[in-house]
């Protein structure tokens, strides 16, 4: 992977780079390629270039993570959830992102939209608030949500429990 590293940062006690894409010598440059955020520690190798580059006057890491959910990359995806319990208090009063509504639910709970970027990271979340959250969209992501929760049910079947 070519690449132009822009700034290192820590997040959930793991340390990453942000980097935006490079030429590779020798083949054209697809101006569609994303940057990534790569975890330090599970790079293998690195190869110094002898060509230069300059972050570019513009750049501003904390703006282009602004406005949705999460910090990995992939297209921006709108996710709704119910909160009941506890949880509904918790998400109802912080932002998640710009675009973000929460709707009261007739039962006390509530309803959150919001624009995310990650799959893998939403569901970490969700599943955070255990039994005191729901997804219903995108079908993706209650998926995976779902999947997760019988893999965890799964692991502790036939256990003995006093």
């Amino acid at each position: 992977y070519w690449a132009k590293p822009m700034k290192i940062f820590s997040h959930q006690d793991s340390v990453y780079v942000h980097v935006l894409p490079a030429k590779e010598p020798g083949k054209t440059f697809d101006s569609d390629t994303p940057d990534r955020i790569l975890a330090v520690h599970r790079i293998t190798g690195v190869e110094k270039t002898d060509r230069p580059y300059r972050v570019p006057d513009d750049y501003d890491f904390e703006r282009s993570r602004r406005g949705h959910f999460g910090v990995w990359q992939s297209r921006p995806f709108e996710v709704v959830c119910e909160f009941r319990g506890w949880a509904a208090d918790y998400v109802a009063e912080r932002e998640w992102s710009d675009d973000q509504s929460v709707v009261p639910s007739v039962d006390g709970g509530v309803e959150l939209r919001f624009t995310a970027r990650g799959v893998e990271e939403v569901s970490r979340w969700v599943l955070s608030f255990g039994e005191n959250a729901r997804v219903l969209e995108p079908p993706a992501l209650v998926q995976h949500v779902a999947h997760s929760l019988r893999e965890a049910a799964a692991s502790y079947q036939g256990e003995a429990r006093g």
